[in-house]
């Protein structure tokens, strides 16, 4: 997911759509890891 993040942030003009959504949907289990993470650090 980092690698991700990094081609979301410095590559933007560059993505196709479609595969963002399919790597969201594929890696749902570590985004809701990533949130229980973030809001136990807040």
């Amino acid at each position: 997911m980092i690698g991700f993040r990094n081609i979301l942030v410095h590559d933007n003009l560059k993505i196709d759509r479609s595969i963002v959504f399919r790597v969201l949907q594929e890696n749902i289990d570590d985004l809701e890891t990533f949130q229980r993470i973030f809001v136990r650090f807040l």
